[in-house]
């Protein structure tokens, strides 16, 4: 989960992500945009200008982004941001804007309920090694709900989309401070850059978003707390062992598009690092916690098994287990009618086939735990390590 750093981008062309020319969701419909970054173009100066318009909303957006940096090895910098965009309450992006767009198109399904938000920030960046990413900004924004917009996709026309629920609306001002370590080691495969499964690594990222009625004037009262831990370990011959942590939590008052979900499938596709057997937005609340564990054998088990068929195959073997929990403080009992807490804790177990046709997946995962009507599910997914 979140580790192909740029899909759909060329890192020498002075442009941002494809999603910021072309994507579609059930809020924006169509959106068509320009984008320009200088990335490294510039020795001290990094600028970010990017625009566009929904078809279905019928609202332009924009962002422009000046940072700039002290010294050539851009350890240390300022900067500045205007935007007005779409946004949603996820800490960190579980599908790309890219998949989103495929998925609502052809699935008619989409995984993020969305916000408008407009405003500013001013931020610091410290990068004291090229492992460690520390950010500080202050934010102010407006944010304002949005309803879904339209009902197109290119198959099951008849099927709709979930709506898009409200939101807190107001003006939010806040701190952010976010903090990332990243050890991994990358292929660079020209669109893709993939970690090397043959070193040990670590990904922590943590983020603590403060925001007060009274010192910063802000329509909201809160404290959120997130922490992402990843250890990728190399075991025996090809096999690996991935771990995830996921902890969020919050004091105060929430606002709705702040609340954190435990990740999961959408449809018939899923990602690492998600409830393969949960349904989109399924749990949510002011406190979450989830556990990922997944062992990828490589084919070894296949090849020590000496059966016709496989003996000879480059198929992975992958056991994997996860469980999640939420929570919803009682103030919220009455005002959020769409968030459903899981009270107990969640399971669920599972093996995947990786390597198929060398780049799919296929998944196979059940319930323990809060069981109903589908409690087996089969998911399609990518085998690049992600």
């Amino acid at each position: 989960m979140y580790l192909v750093r740029s899909p759909f981008s060329l890192p020498a062309l002075p442009i941002p992500s494809f999603a910021d020319f072309f994507h579609f969701n059930r809020v924006e419909g169509v959106y068509l945009g320009l984008g320009f970054d200088s990335k490294h173009k510039l020795p001290l100066n990094r600028i970010t200008l990017k625009g566009g318009y929904g078809f279905s909303d019928k609202v332009w957006k924009y962002g422009i982004t000046v940072e700039q940096f002290f010294s050539s090895n851009k350890k240390y910098s300022v900067g500045v941001e205007i935007h007005k965009s779409i946004d949603f309450r996820e800490p960190e992006p579980i599908y790309s804007l890219n998949t989103v767009t495929a998925l609502c198109l052809f699935e008619k399904v989409d995984y993020y309920d969305y916000y408008l938000s407009k405003g500013w920030s001013i931020f610091n960046r410290w990068k004291p090694s090229p492992r460690w990413d520390i950010r500080l900004h202050y934010l102010n924004e407006n944010h304002h709900s949005i309803e879904s917009r339209t009902n197109y996709s290119l198959l099951d026309r008849s099927k709709k989309y979930r709506i898009n629920p409200p939101i807190q609306q107001g003006n939010l001002r806040s701190v952010h401070a976010n903090i990332t370590l990243d050890t991994r080691e990358f292929i660079d495969l020209g669109v893709f850059e993939v970690p090397i499964t043959t070193q040990k690594s670590w990904l922590i990222n943590a983020q603590l978003e403060y925001s007060d009625e009274d010192y910063l004037k802000s329509d909201f009262d809160f404290t959120r707390y997130y922490l992402h831990i990843r250890r990728h370990q190399p075991t025996f011959a090809t096999g690996f062992l991935d771990v995830d942590i996921l902890l969020g939590g919050s004091s105060r008052s929430l606002p709705a598009q702040k609340f954190f979900d435990l990740p999961s499938r959408v449809e018939d596709f899923s990602t690492c690092g998600v409830f393969r057997t949960l349904r989109v937005k399924e749990f949510a609340g002011d406190k979450m916690a989830a556990l990922f564990i997944e062992h990828n054998f490589g084919s070894y088990l296949f090849r020590a098994s000496k059966l016709p068929l496989i003996k000879n195959g480059k198929i992975d073997f992958i056991l994997n287990a996860g469980a999640g929990w939420t929570e919803c403080s009682e103030q919220y009992s009455n005002q959020l009618q769409n968030i459903v807490s899981t009270e107990d804790v969640f399971y669920e177990i599972g093996f995947a086939l990786g390597r198929i046709s060398s780049f799919l997946r296929f998944d196979f995962s059940w319930r323990l735990t809060h069981r109903g009507k589908r409690n087996f599910v089969f998911t399609l997914g990518s085998s690049m390590y992600e």
